[in-house]
């Protein structure tokens, strides 16, 4: 009868609803049961059985981790990666991406260049000059005043030339250089306290999507990209008008780049980053005000993005890993972090996933560790809020509940499998110690 009080109230501490029903009947047929009967009641497996095996597995794969996987509230688990992702190295660089695609509005013009003929001859600086500009370009598509017979001139210059060397103000901070024929727009100036300079190169156009080559650099007080090559799209639903340019609902890419934090007192351990960036940001909520001359993007920082930095990171002390962060949903969201790893042992190759927020990175803290290797899945959840601790589950159904933190010998924590409690968890001079039911002792 002590045994089964015991363990329906482990089953309702944990919130094990189907087993602390199953104990409360067990416990009603015991309590009803006259005194001497015999019953059916058979000892737990503890050593020997199935269930034994698949205990000792889980806690020799947590032996097998040691030093990378954490069970203490001071440290954290692949502390080397935690420490390569950097601070915010997601959210600096997806700021960066949205200076980028606001620069990508203008590059259209290159895109429709026959469109544009009119709009850059508007912009000449008087009404002569526009004047003389219109009558060359009259009945004339790019090609023919390029490629045609005729030479034509302007300002003492062919006006082909002149067209595919133009350099317009652009407006909030930004400036363009338009090469027309070439069809390759340079924009570069400051654009969401980013400083761009960025070279769009037109690919090709399909109703209302524009592709693009783009290379050129972003840089901001967090940090510099470098994009040596890439392809980038824009989507203007509705169509586009080349003298009223708008941003773009959507835009996506793919850009190889080298990327590094800077210094400073909010990011003592800046990051580095070479790889592939792969990102779609939805801009279509994104709205155009105007204040004190000024364009301002109205939702832009609230915007729907997926990003995947997949190459090597590398942090301020050294570590470094092969992987990818992903971002999905919006600046704020949570950061996953992948990457594949030998075994301590060198026995296999794991799968390692470490989710968490920006926040939680700025502690180095995660908030999921998923490990897969050889058929095998752990999953341990950590908790912040109203106390530190942390659960680890495994494919087996084996899971263990941690307090973290607490002084040595007081009880942090329960070793359960099926409803059943085959181990105690408490500390002992800053490691773990698990006793099980069956006498033996594994210290972490």
């Amino acid at each position: 009868m002590d045994i089964v009080e015991e363990s329906l109230a482990t089953a309702q501490l944990l919130e094990l609803n189907d087993q602390a029903a199953a104990l409360l009947q067990t416990q009603a047929q015991v309590l009803a049961t006259p005194i001497g009967t015999l019953t059916e009641a058979a000892p737990s497996p503890t050593a020997g059985g199935s269930s034994a095996e698949i205990i000792e597995a889980f806690l020799a794969d947590l032996h097998t981790w040691q030093g990378y996987l954490s069970l203490s509230h001071d440290q954290t688990s692949f502390a080397n990666v935690v420490s390569a992702v950097g601070i915010s190295t997601g959210s600096d660089l997806a700021q960066m991406l949205k200076a980028i695609s606001v620069a990508g509005q203008f590059g259209p013009v290159v895109a429709l260049p026959d469109a544009a003929l009119g709009a850059v001859c508007d912009s000449l600086g008087n009404y002569f000059y526009q004047l003389s500009c219109r009558l060359l370009i009259s009945g004339r598509s790019l090609q023919e005043i390029c490629e045609g017979s005729l030479n034509l001139v302007i300002f003492g210059r062919s006006l082909c030339d002149f067209l595919n060397d133009l350099t317009l103000p652009l407006g909030n901070g930004l400036t363009g250089h338009f090469a027309l024929y070439d069809g390759v727009a340079r924009i570069y100036g400051t654009a969401e306290e980013v400083d761009v300079d960025i070279t769009f190169t037109s690919l090709r156009n399909s109703n209302s999507t524009y592709g693009f080559s783009v290379e050129g650099t972003a840089e901001s007080d967090t940090g510099s990209l470098e994009i040596s090559e890439g392809s980038f799209q824009l989507v203007f639903e509705g169509g586009l008008d080349i003298r009223n340019l708008k941003l773009p609902e959507q835009a996506s890419g793919e850009i190889s780049v080298s990327y590094a934090q800077t210094y400073s007192m909010d990011v003592p351990e800046p990051t580095a980053f070479d790889g592939t960036l792969s990102v779609e940001l939805d801009l279509s909520g994104v709205r155009e005000t105007e204040e004190e001359d000024t364009t301002v993007y109205a939702g832009l920082d609230n915007i729907s993005i997926a990003m995947m930095a997949e190459g090597e990171f590398e942090s301020f002390y050294g570590d470094r890993f092969e992987g990818s962060i992903a971002l999905n949903g919006g600046a704020d969201s949570n950061v996953v972090v992948e990457f594949e790893t030998d075994l301590p042992d060198y026995s296999d190759r794991a799968l390692i996933t470490l989710t968490s927020t920006p926040e939680r990175l700025v502690n180095g803290e995660i908030s999921k560790l998923e490990m897969s290797w050889g058929g095998k899945q752990y999953e341990v959840l950590y908790f912040y809020d109203s106390y530190t601790g942390a659960r680890i589950s495994n494919q087996d159904g084996v899971f263990m509940d941690l307090e973290l933190g607490l002084e040595d010998e007081a009880t942090a924590g329960y070793l359960i499998l099926n409803g059943t409690n085959y181990g105690t968890a408490y500390p002992l001079n800053g490691s773990l110690m698990i006793e099980l039911s069956n006498g033996m002792e594994w210290l972490f």
